[in-house]
């Protein structure tokens, strides 16, 4: 290849990525909007950066938040897994004195996390896994506390077989979507958390 092909090759190179530049300029810019929007973003930023800085990283908090399920079988049994769910994140954000997730009012649909040594926006995929997780636990907690222990008279009983029937279909989420489950947790979060 001649100097002037790899000249001419270099060339269309550079003129190729300054086109994908200024297209993604402009895409940011319609996306920002007016000064006004750009205003808007700084005091979200702002925002995040004043969040204290909490002792423990949103996994661990997870972690520790799975820990309660055993104790609300009993409120899945009478109210459902929504409920259960609900009550098990409420009773992990009293007891957790600073948490590694943030919302604020004027961005109801905007969480943020701690992770990794900072605060990041949390993805629905993010938060959709937690509570999914904690819906696992309580079908985990269901087979080794109830369950398992009851097994015979399941077998043997039929108020047993009812019970279980009824307990397993609440373990389940009844009729519920998991989107709908999680959509609904992620707002009774929000109401719980908001700043």
């Amino acid at each position: 290849m001649s100097n002037y092909e790899t000249i001419l090759t270099l060339v269309q190179s550079l003129s190729s990525r300054v086109d994908n530049l200024e297209k993604e300029n402009r895409e940011l810019k319609e996306l920002l909007g007016s000064t006004r929007s750009t205003s808007a973003i700084k005091k979200i930023i702002n925002l995040v950066e004043s969040l204290p800085i909490p002792s423990i990283s949103f996994d661990k908090w997870a972690d520790k938040t799975l820990l309660l399920v055993e104790h609300k079988l009993e409120t899945v049994f009478e109210n459902g897994l929504l409920t259960g769910i609900n009550s098990v994140i409420n009773d992990s954000i009293n007891e957790s004195g600073e948490l590694p997730i943030a919302v604020f009012n004027r961005r109801p649909n905007n969480y943020y996390y701690y992770q990794d040594d900072s605060w990041k926006p949390l993805e629905q995929s993010v938060i959709d896994h937690f509570i999914g997780r904690i819906a696992y636990r309580f079908l985990v907690e269901f087979k080794r506390c109830w369950y398992v222990p009851n097994l015979e008279n399941i077998n043997k009983r039929e108020d047993y077989k009812t019970m279980y029937n009824t307990y397993y279909m609440n373990i389940l989420g009844g009729k519920m979507t998991d989107e709908s489950r999680n959509q609904r947790a992620k707002h009774a979060l929000y109401m719980l958390i908001k700043q």
